[in-house]
């Protein structure tokens, strides 16, 4: 086994021991349920990543600060 497989199996087993640990430091369900909306967001975030690397998918992100400019100027008018 090479250092790089040796460091990423040993970042694997921190990560775990620290997920193991956490709700017994933070008792608090308000902090335990920030932390599980924080996993799912990035795991959402993840999953869109691979959406839209891999199947060629355009960011039209941009767009909705257009719109919303568009929709406010509109409205102030």
């Amino acid at each position: 086994m090479n250092s790089a497989a040796a460091l990423r199996w040993g970042s694997i087993a921190a990560l775990l021991a620290v997920a193991a640990i956490f709700p017994l430091v933070f008792t608090s369900e308000l902090v335990t349920q920030i932390a599980v909306d924080t996993l799912i967001f990035a795991g959402a975030t993840a999953a869109w990543n691979i959406f839209s690397g891999y199947s060629g998918y355009i960011s039209l992100g941009h767009a909705v600060f257009f719109g919303a400019g568009a929709y406010t100027a509109g409205v102030a008018a």
